[in-house]
């Protein structure tokens, strides 16, 4: 009787040992995946910094249907390139101009729509098959070096309770939320009017508050992590938000 007992006393312990061990395993799995992880689609769709020479232009579909506004995986266009040395099974990505609801460019910025593959040189164009999407992809679309992407793993910005100017090392306001929308939800990209000069770079972590116009009070709204910069802009990933985020609210970096 007392080996049983003591055997099932053992058991208990083992599952308990067991469980302790699998709840820190997950523990550990959900920490890592909430880590701010910035992927290769990150960069690839989505808004992104106008900073790079646009080296050609789709200008027609192979079946030359200018009127079409939308191609799918694996369709061969036409391209015409204002570079030398294009070669076959060379990648190019795909942007368009980003323009607000009033139909005025946003400066700063373009829309990465998809990539295009170098399939065959003629005398007066080239052709290009279409081999990722991730927006509509028209003629007139311009064309700009391929760049490699690589995750880069941020540090997980910290929620202030109590936000003062003391804490801020930069800090200013979101021009323009992804798609024009005037509320930003998580997973969207907004555009900063500032870059590298006050030390934003990618993987930079960001917080979202918003001043009460009466009091002067800073509402912490969220936070997010910048994927590029140059000198003057950069683009932030909205990664949680406690509270709405809209356009004219501020961001800023903690020292």
């Amino acid at each position: 009787m007392r080996k049983n007992i003591f055997l099932l006393f053992l058991l208990i312990i083992f599952a308990g040992l067991l469980f302790s061990q699998q709840q820190l395993t997950e523990i550990k799995k959900t920490y890592v995946q909430d880590l701010p992880l910035i992927v290769g689609e990150d960069d690839y769709c989505g808004i992104y910094l106008d900073d790079l020479d646009h080296v050609g232009k789709i200008v027609a579909s192979e079946e030359n249907e200018l009127i079409r506004n939308n191609f799918s995986i694996n369709e061969i266009l036409i391209a015409k390139f204002n570079k030398k040395n294009i070669e076959k099974g060379d990648i190019f990505e795909v942007v368009k101009p980003v323009y607000n609801r009033e139909g005025v460019r946003v400066k700063g910025i373009i829309r990465k729509v998809g990539r295009v593959m170098v399939t065959g040189k003629e005398k007066n164009f080239t052709k290009v098959k279409v081999v990722n999407l991730c927006a509509d992809l028209t003629i007139g679309s311009f064309l700009i070096p391929y760049m490699e992407y690589k995750p880069y793993r941020g540090k997980e910005p910290k929620e202030i309770k109590t936000l003062s100017d003391k804490i801020f090392q930069a800090k200013g306001k979101i021009v323009y939320i992804e798609n024009d929308v005037n509320e930003g939800t998580q997973g969207m990209k907004v555009l900063l009017q500032s870059g590298s000069k006050v030390g934003l770079k990618r993987g930079t972590p960001i917080i979202f508050f918003q001043v009460e116009p009466s009091v002067g009070n800073k509402i912490y709204l969220g936070n997010g992590i910048i994927v590029v910069s140059n000198e003057r802009y950069s683009i932030a990933k909205i990664l949680h938000l406690k509270n709405p985020l809209y356009k004219g609210n501020y961001w800023a970096v903690l020292k």
